[in-house]
Parts: C-alpha cells; sequence; structure tokens
C-alpha cells in the first residue's frame, strides 16, 4: 500500500509533488493523523454514555432518594442543566476537530478516503453532523426537563411569599431560558460554519 501511495504521490502535482523525505514526513504525520482521529471517534462514542449516568445519577440523586432536602434537590438539577450544557459544547468541539483530522487524511491520499457522506437524495438530513445534531437534541430536552423540575417540582424557597415565589421562579425560568437559548444558537451555528466549511 505505501508502495501505491508513494507512486501516486511521484506522479501528481500540487500536494503530493515531493520526494522522499518529504514524503516520509507527511506519511508520518499522516499515520498520526489517522491515531489522533480514531482516538477521537472513541471519544464520540463514549459521551452519550457519560451524558446518561451523570443526568440520571443527579436526578436519582434529586428524587430517587428519600428525605433530601428541597434545596439539594434544585442544586442538583440544576447541575444536571448545567452539566447537559457543557456536554453539548464538549461534543461539538470534538467533532469540529475530528473534521479538521478528517480533512488533512483526506488531502494526503483523496483515493483511498472514504467520506461517508450520503449521496442519497431520499435522506438528505442525513449530513456529516447529522448523528450530534440528533444528540444534541436530546441533551437539551435533558436538560430543559432539569430546569423545569428543578424550579417547578423542588423550589426550595417556600417561605416566599406567593409573590416572591412566582417572581423568584419566573426570574430563574428566564435566565435557564436565556443560557438555554444561547448555547443552542452558538452550538449549532458553530456545527453549521464547520460542516459547511466557511
Amino acid at each position: 500500500m505505501t508502495a501505491k501511495v508513494r507512486a501516486i504521490a511521484r506522479v501528481k502535482r500540487g500536494p503530493f509533488q515531493m520526494d522522499d523525505h518529504n514524503f516520509e514526513r507527511e506519511k508520518l504525520c499522516y499515520e498520526q493523523n489517522f491515531l489522533q482521529a480514531r482516538a477521537l471517534n472513541a471519544q464520540m462514542v463514549q459521551l452519550p454514555l457519560a451524558s446518561i449516568t451523570l443526568t440520571g445519577g443527579l436526578w436519582f440523586g434529586a428524587g430517587g432518594i428519600a428525605h433530601v432536602p428541597p434545596v439539594v434537590s434544585f442544586g442538583l438539577l440544576t447541575l444536571a442543566f448545567i452539566s447537559n450544557l457543557c456536554l453539548i459544547t464538549v461534543t461539538a468541539r470534538i467533532r469540529i476537530v475530528f473534521k479538521s483530522y478528517l480533512e488533512k487524511i483526506e488531502e494526503f491520499y483523496k483515493d483511498g478516503f472514504v467520506n461517508g457522506r450520503s449521496h442519497n437524495h431520499c435522506s438528505p438530513f442525513l449530513s456529516e453532523f447529522s448523528m450530534v445534531y440528533m444528540f444534541f437534541i436530546q441533551l437539551y430536552i435533558a436538560a430543559a426537563m432539569s430546569a423545569f423540575a428543578a424550579i417547578y417540582l423542588y423550589w426550595p424557597f417556600e417561605s416566599l411569599s406567593a409573590c416572591g415565589k412566582i417572581v423568584g421562579q419566573s426570574t430563574i425560568a428566564l435566565l435557564f431560558t436565556a443560557v438555554f437559548c444561547a448555547s443552542a444558537f452558538v452550538t449549532f451555528k458553530t456545527c453549521q460554519v464547520a460542516e459547511n466549511g466557511r
């Protein structure tokens, strides 16, 4: 395989027009980029399990254990909300870096590169980032449920008056909503820009 790639490198122009020394250097970079891409792909596979474990554990701690003070449940669910948003950011970052490695791998030997893009017109929604988009939706649903439960099911400030309770819940709800919407906009916009190569 190396001999074939070397022959292609010698006859093609552009980035593939190089002597043996440069070829060995590029080959080494290719191998390291491939190993790094595999490591990033392994991290991507582990993220759903990490999110399920983290969110499920915090939910169980908030509502599955008897005699937990409301303030503790509120704090655990707020942590679940923040953690899900952080996991979304981590996933987006890993996927974007993973794409950059794939681009360098493809640049070295395009004829042997499998891009995995869907050419079936019946499934145009299956883009390069379709998997992470679906994962984002699940995490945003989990984050929204955590925020709702924290504010309306485990509100810890029951000593407030009825008016104070409404104002407090509305303020926290607006804060959570602002953070939620900002995260969704930035994440999806960043991934769309990375996917389109702009």
